[in-house]
């Protein structure tokens, strides 16, 4: 429909950066867990 179009149009960039950001995010906690938990947990 027309409503799906214009709002698709409206919260698709901001939709597709917050995944982004969350993605990178949760790769770099990731990767502090992984490579540094003997320097982070003391």
């Amino acid at each position: 429909s027309n409503y799906s179009w214009f709002v698709g149009d409206i919260f698709g960039a901001p939709l597709a950066i917050e995944g982004i950001v969350a993605f990178f995010l949760e790769a770099t906690f990731i990767s502090i867990m992984f490579f540094g938990w003997n320097r982070v947990s003391k």
